[in-house]
């Protein structure tokens, strides 16, 4: 009797250890899996959602971003950008020598290079463009051949830059125009 009660035993504790043994290779196996799936890079559908959502986003803070106080009244670049549409020859600060317009196309111009070009690596096209629809919408412009439109590359021999060569992802930002019409800005992020 205590043989069986001393095999009996055994085999209990050999299922104990068994399940133990079992539940070791499951840990272990969805840790390796967790693994592959954090360093695993995104399916292209989800790449494409993260670089279209991406575009809308720097413009997004781009419009939110405000001047500095004594450059152009602290306005934000979304005040700045519709008074520019609607009255090209408007100025900034107090002594009225630079244009909206100019200040506008220095200062997104540069925030863009630094922050998408240099410090992302990514090349992109952006272009502010009014009109009733996006469709009959026509470049902004404020002074002969100066127009909102710049990209992370090289200008081509008329200035004009050119839009991304290969693939983009794109998003229109749409603000509403002092006049009446809309003002379309137009990322693209060059994948």
């Amino acid at each position: 009797m205590n043989l069986k009660k001393l095999n009996s035993k055994k085999a209990i504790g050999a299922d104990i250890i068994g399940i133990a043994v079992l539940f070791v290779i499951i840990i272990l196996g969805l840790v390796f899996y967790i693994g592959i799936k954090v360093f695993e890079k995104p399916s292209s559908p989800q790449k494409e959602y993260v670089s279209s959502k991406f575009a809308y986003d720097v413009v997004d803070v781009v419009l939110r971003t405000n001047s500095e106080a004594g450059e152009c009244n602290g306005l934000s670049f979304k005040d700045i950008i519709q008074d520019c549409a609607s009255s090209p020859e408007s100025t900034c600060g107090t002594a009225g020598t630079t244009t909206k317009c100019s200040y506008a196309k220095e200062k997104i111009n540069t925030i863009l290079n630094t922050h998408l070009k240099t410090q992302e690596g990514l090349d992109y096209y952006f272009e502010i463009s009014s009109g009733s629809t996006e469709e009959d919408a026509s470049t902004l412009t404020w002074n002969i051949g100066e127009t909102f439109k710049f990209n992370s590359t090289e200008t081509d021999s008329l200035k004009n830059p050119k839009t991304c060569s290969g693939n983009r992802r794109s998003k229109v930002y749409q603000i509403p125009n002092l006049r009446g019409e809309s003002i379309f800005l137009r990322m693209d992020i060059c994948i």
